[in-house]
């Protein structure tokens, strides 16, 4: 059985604040495959403020930086992906073809669109201390459109 207890927070893998674990459940087979986890309070406002802190870092790099890191990101999920489709099969116990050609793709729509966006649009509407990409290459749902 797999066992997935830490969390990813401000780049390390940390043990939980209290020891709550849970088993993960296939409903497709009624068995457990996966042991997690469950965060606390005290897990959440760890992950939070290191989001924070990593947002001021990435709303400050560059354009490109930006961009070259997206793409890294496309790339080793599109590497990943029938490991993502694994993981949506199991904990959801949808077949692996629904799992790989609609759900874990559209992850990678996702990140597809986000680069998009950010090859074609330019930043320079500001709200408060936020930049916020001109809507000319999306569509009313916020999504980037060719």
């Amino acid at each position: 059985m797999q066992r997935e207890t830490s969390f990813y927070i401000d780049g390390n893998w940390v043990g939980p604040s209290a020891e709550r674990e849970l088993e993960v459940i296939n409903p497709a087979n009624e068995t457990a495959f996966a042991v997690i986890s469950l965060g606390s309070e005290a897990d959440v406002d760890r992950a939070v403020f290191a989001a924070r802190a990593a947002f001021q870092q990435w709303s400050a790099a560059p354009h490109a930086e930006r961009l070259a890191k997206l793409e890294a990101l496309g790339v080793i999920y599109k590497r990943r992906i029938n490991e993502i489709a694994e993981a949506i099969s199991a904990e959801m116990g949808a077949p692996m073809s629904l799992a790989i050609n609609a759900q874990a793709a559209a992850g990678l729509g996702h990140i597809k669109a986000f680069i998009h966006t950010l090859k074609h649009s330019s930043l320079n509407i500001h709200f408060g201390k936020t930049q916020r990409a001109s809507t000319s290459s999306m569509n009313r749902s916020g999504c980037a459109v060719s």
